[in-house]
């Protein structure tokens, strides 16, 4: 492959791939619009079998028991990591059944605003009599439910251990007082940035896209040229109106032979043709008065 042709198709994968994650982007917001305009559960106010995976719920956060796990990002510079920090907090949000009756629905937040006020919440928490699971610090929470990963179903059955160490419940007894969504934390302006983000990638599709167009229009002109540089060259003479073309050429007269001197002249037979000056008779002809045989030519 030389080196054009590798450079156009490094820059169609990047157009595409641009527009693909444009596209998605876009479709991905205008899922969550809809079910947003299907309307907001409260969080306390659903039943603990009523949370249904892709809807919306939000609520004022009275108590975060724990953040049990958390994801971290490395940034590199120059191939060496240069700091860390954390994109997504895990954290344990108690609720209560009909019987008052503990169970709980976790959080994904990947806000620092909400990080700091929800790690606050977790030290008035452990810091009082941990006789009622309320806090002074509140935190206002939207999100949309979306299936537990065995990761962190892993990472929260060592959280329950902990807490429930003095206890002899089992994962089934975890699974069951545990609603099996995470609530992932949609912020008030994700929309808005999410809009954005879809719209930068479609215009940088675009751009690729259209760059690579004109590049397969240039390569197929510059193919066109070398196939008409390797046509042998022809000549058509066109003319108009009022032009005389070149006359086409006479055909060659035929050689005039001279007839012998004082030959008689030849008598025209009935039927048989009669030479023209300059033609030679092939056979000789019988003279139909004497009958003799001429042997002239």
């Amino acid at each position: 492959m030389d080196k054009g042709r590798s450079l156009l198709v490094k820059i169609g994968a990047i157009g595409l791939a641009f527009t693909i994650a444009g596209i998605y982007l876009y479709s991905e917001q205008n899922k969550d619009a809809s079910a947003i305009a299907q309307g907001v559960s409260d969080i306390y106010e659903t039943p603990f079998k009523g949370f249904i995976e892709g809807r919306f719920y939000e609520g004022d956060i009275q108590c975060i028991m724990d953040e049990f796990a958390y994801e971290t990002e490395t940034r590199q510079v120059f191939g060496s990591d240069a700091d860390e920090r954390i994109t997504n907090h895990y954290y344990l949000v108690p609720i209560w059944d009909d019987n008052g009756k503990h169970q709980y629905i976790t959080l994904e937040v990947d806000n620092d605003e909400f990080a700091a006020t929800a790690d606050k919440m977790i030290d008035e928490l452990w810091n009082g009599d941990f006789k009622e699971l309320k806090t002074d610090t509140t935190v206002q929470f939207q999100g949309k439910a979306v299936k537990m990963d065995s990761e962190v179903r892993s990472l929260l059955y060592e959280t329950y251990d902990v807490l429930y160490d003095d206890t002899d419940l089992t994962k089934v007894d975890y699974d069951n007082m545990t609603v099996p969504y995470i609530l992932t934390y949609y912020a008030p302006d994700f929309r808005n940035r999410s809009n954005l983000a879809s719209g930068i990638c479609l215009a940088i599709g675009l751009v690729f896209d259209a760059l690579t167009a004109f590049l397969i229009f240039q390569r197929s002109r510059e193919r066109e040229a070398e196939l008409d540089l390797d046509l042998p060259e022809s000549k058509v003479t066109f003319y108009g109106d009022g032009d005389t073309p070149p006359a086409a050429p006479k055909p060659a007269e035929p050689v005039q032979g001279n007839a012998p001197s004082g030959a008689p002249p030849s008598e025209k037979t009935p039927g048989a043709s009669t030479p023209t000056q300059g033609e030679q008779e092939l056979f000789p002809r019988t003279s139909e008065t004497t009958g003799e045989r001429e042997l002239f030519p």
